[in-house]
């Protein structure tokens, strides 16, 4: 079963998808590597848009090889393609064509994690990645606009969303483990 975690930052993905991993006994796969984010994070301010959003696909495609060299099977993956079509959305729209014309190796479960935007704030903070009030990548991140964006996945039948705003992380990965043992 290969089961993606997407959602704005501070909704819980890695927290989640690790701990969901650990649970069930599955390989854990991240796009980017939890290792690279914060050297990522630099290197993005210095990247233009298109640059940035081709470095995202690269990220989800090595993830997608990852996932197939594992035998497609039980495998966790935090962020994967619906997360950076949202961050990278002008992008998308710009090749939009491009994207939809690749196969994507589609989960067997897909799970959308939300939370209020004070929550995601409160929580981004408390991981130290953004500094400053005027980072500008980093309010755009809170904006809770860019979670609209993932009105197309919802509908999906495979996607359940979970609100992780009042929840402990290990009270998600219960209800997840739940939906893997009684589909």
């Amino acid at each position: 079963m290969i089961i993606c975690l997407e959602g704005l930052s501070g909704t819980g993905k890695t927290s989640v998808a690790k701990g969901l991993s650990s649970a069930l006994g599955y390989r854990y796969l991240s796009t980017p590597p939890v290792s690279l984010r914060k050297k990522l994070i630099s290197i993005d301010q210095n990247l233009t848009s298109e640059e940035a959003f081709w470095s995202s696909l690269l990220w989800c495609s090595i993830c997608t090889c990852n996932a197939i060299s594992f035998g497609g099977s039980k495998v966790v993956i935090d962020r994967y393609i619906y997360s950076t079509m949202v961050y990278h959305k002008k992008m998308y729209e710009k090749y939009k064509y491009i994207v939809d014309s690749i196969d994507v190796l589609e989960p067997d479960l897909l799970i959308l994690l939300h939370a209020d935007a004070s929550v995601r704030e409160r929580r981004i903070d408390s991981r130290g990645d953004y500094i400053g009030e005027g980072n500008i990548r980093r309010k755009r991140i809170i904006a809770s606009e860019d979670e609209n964006m993932f009105s197309d996945i919802e509908g999906k039948n495979n996607c359940v969303k979970i609100d992780t705003s009042s929840r402990t992380v290990n009270s998600v990965i219960d209800e997840i483990v739940h939906m893997t043992v009684n589909p």
